[in-house]
């Protein structure tokens, strides 16, 4: 099997939100966990595998590869929330494309991709302000989002509530950071919302 280089901290968040699910109502039973991540870990041995393989072949085995770096520049705050979710839907969207007509027409987006990547990815991360705890959460449920849209397990109804929820958060954040500083209560309540987000997500996907 291939081991999805470019997609690696895909799956991740499954764990991770059983993790910080809280026992009570909003808590994820072990077997609904399980149900999302069976199918999960499917779709992306099915469908993203496939064009990953097939890049990898038109490239003579040399990867291109760019979905970490994107994950890291997010989560170091080099990018913003809303162009992870950009160019991160871009670069799964080519990747099913390589899966169904071949790779030759998407090598050449996925490059221009990887270019545009790089150039806007020169932001700095202010150390009083950062909040990686929070951003790998923002990732993790951008990337359930992808999963729940691209196989029509999430409905339009839930899309927009939880792209409302995500928008207000990054409000948030962007309001409790403009001062250059960051206190507990307000780190407290960012990781509180991101939290929620990724459980909602989880048990809209587990329905």
């Amino acid at each position: 099997m291939i081991i999805l280089t470019s997609l690696a901290l895909f799956g991740s968040s499954l764990a991770h939100a059983q993790r910080k699910s809280r026992v009570g109502d909003r808590g994820l039973a072990q077997r609904e966990f399980q149900s999302v991540k069976a199918e999960f870990d499917a779709w992306k041995l099915s469908v993203l595998e496939s064009g990953l393989l097939k890049i990898s072949e038109s490239r003579e085995g040399e990867p291109l590869d760019f979905y970490t770096y994107l994950v890291s520049a997010v989560h170091e705050e080099r990018l913003t929330e809303e162009e992870f979710s950009n160019l991160g839907q871009q670069y799964i969207t080519a990747v099913i494309q390589a899966g169904k007509q071949g790779a030759a027409s998407m090598t050449k987006e996925l490059e221009s991709l990887r270019l545009e990547t790089l150039e806007a990815a020169d932001g700095e991360m202010n150390a009083a302000t950062a909040t990686l705890d929070i951003n790998r959460e923002q990732i993790n449920a951008q990337e359930l989002m992808w999963f729940g849209i691209l196989t029509d397990k999430l409905s339009k109804g839930k899309r927009a509530t939880i792209e409302r929820k995500q928008s207000a958060l990054v409000a948030l954040e962007q309001k409790a950071k403009s001062d250059q500083k960051l206190d507990d209560r307000e780190r407290e309540k960012l990781r509180e919302d991101a939290s929620e987000i990724l459980e909602e997500l989880m048990e809209a996907l587990a329905s």
